[in-house]
């Protein structure tokens, strides 16, 4: 993991408060190519990334407000640390969409999760396919699929996995019901772990025995 990026001006909020209100952001860099910038504006600022291109080029993307009036809650409002490590994940996928690694424009879990099952069918047998969409259309799409993948953060994740852990598990329904079966949620920490391990099951893909 990349070392957090120093800046005695960005940190805090007191020192931020001491900068001139000004349209030009204040930047400070963070990565080859990347800069975390601040708008200082007369009340609360805001967080942008700028990623260079090359041949006097930028992209610049918002991430969100600042915690000067504000605690940080890593979703909306964001401490700097947050937005560096949101800058760090945007500048990420702008350097691969660079070297051709991944498409342009919006792409969102559901568009990963897509391009993943194309891998899974050309390589698997159509029971691990089968597996693998009902993990994503029972547990990840209905909650993360309209995420983009930039903005997938540890808070919305903690937040997804907390849910999950507090849903009735899934069971196996009669052949002629009309609605999902389930199970009481379980009642402790641990139940809760191996629940979601269980609905979860192994990384996707990976199968005991031979294919």
């Amino acid at each position: 993991m990349a070392r957090s990026a120093r800046n005695s001006s960005l940190e805090t909020r007191t020192a931020r408060a001491r900068l001139a209100v000004r349209r030009k952001p204040y930047f400070a860099k963070i990565a080859k190519g990347l800069s975390l910038g601040y708008y200082r504006g007369a009340v609360a600022g805001n967080w942008i990334a700028r990623y260079y291109r090359g041949a006097q080029a930028y992209n610049t993307t918002a991430i969100g407000g600042a915690d000067d009036t504000l605690e940080a809650d890593g979703v909306t409002v964001f401490d700097y640390w947050q937005a560096q490590e949101q800058a760090r994940q945007w500048g990420e996928r702008q350097r691969l969409i660079a070297a051709g690694g991944v498409r342009k424009g919006s792409y969102s879990v559901a568009d990963a999760v897509t391009d993943y099952l194309a891998e899974v069918r050309a390589e698997k047998k159509p029971t691990a396919v089968k597996g693998a969409e009902y993990v994503f259309d029972a547990w990840i799409l209905p909650e993360l699929g309209a995420i983009q993948v930039e903005k997938l953060n540890t808070d919305k994740l903690n937040r997804w996995r907390n849910k999950l852990a507090t849903q009735p598990k899934r069971v196996r329904k009669k052949r002629m019901a009309t609605e999902a079966a389930t199970r009481a949620t379980p009642d402790d920490d641990d139940a809760r772990r191996v629940s979601i391990g269980v609905r979860l099951g192994p990384p996707i893909g990976i199968q005991k025995g031979p294919l």
